[in-house]
């Protein structure tokens, strides 16, 4: 029997609809199969089964992610699969950390022949999947990601503040709601504040004891009032006036 050698064609990686709002769980995995003598022939046209695994950290640590597929070499010897759509036999493919630590791939074959399955090598994840930690940020944020964080007892509309060297959560004042709030005014102003009654002051609002707490000024009044009320004045006696005496209608 000779033995069997994995060529990878295509180095794990092909993104398929990246530019979507749900990046897909997935990528893709080409290689061909060869025999490792000196003629290095396709393998084709037999079924073969593999096992896909993603190391964290190192590569020979215990798999994070594994999976089982059946498959069947072409003519060529080739045979494509989407790495996170097989037979899960270890952890979640969408629950892998991208943002952290080195990833690598372990590849193991099997013919079917009896022998279980041979290593074809293990192999560092440069660059794709780590298009999936994009979509962590756009999806979703990370609060398991911050650091210092104190949450006690969530509420309703509660905010995240970062206080003290701590995150914890706390109501934050509500900004007033213009428009759809009033103006609430004592007698001296009518209206309420809106475009539909507008505030002004009220009939009677200017008393002799607001000009003499000097609540209303001099330059409060519009020019000539001043003369205009003292023309109004009629009837208007006076004979020798004393110290002390007021003019009385």
């Amino acid at each position: 029997m000779k033995k069997i050698i994995f060529f990878i064609l295509f180095g794990s990686i092909l993104l398929k609809e990246a530019i979507h709002a749900q990046t897909p769980q997935k990528f893709s995995y080409q290689a061909i199969v060869r025999t490792s003598d000196v003629k290095a022939e396709i393998v084709q046209n037999r079924e073969v089964s593999l096992k896909f695994s993603i190391l964290s950290d190192c590569n020979n640590c215990d798999p994070i992610y594994q999976e089982l597929v059946k498959t069947k070499t072409n003519q060529f010897g080739l045979f494509t699969h989407e790495i996170g759509g097989g037979t899960v036999e270890k952890g979640n493919f969408s629950k892998i950390n991208w943002t952290t630590l080195k990833h690598f791939l372990k590849v193991e074959l099997d013919l079917l022949d009896g022998k279980g399955f041979l290593p074809m090598g293990t192999t560092q994840l440069l660059s794709v999947p780590y298009a999936f930690a994009a979509t962590k940020v756009v999806e979703k944020p990370m609060l398991e990601e911050l650091s210092n964080l104190k949450i006690t007892d969530p509420q309703t509309e509660e905010s995240l503040v970062f206080q003290n060297g701590l995150w914890v959560n706390k109501a934050l004042p509500k900004a007033d709601n213009w428009g759809a709030q009033v103006v609430v005014a004592n007698s001296t102003l009518s209206g309420n504040g809106t475009s539909s009654s507008p505030l002004q002051l009220a009939n009677g609002a200017v008393t002799s004891s607001k000009i003499a707490n000097n609540a209303i000024t001099s330059e409060k009044l519009a020019p000539g009032l001043i003369p205009s009320l003292l023309n109004d004045l009629f009837d208007v006696e006076i004979t020798l006036p004393q110290v002390g005496q007021v003019l009385k209608w």
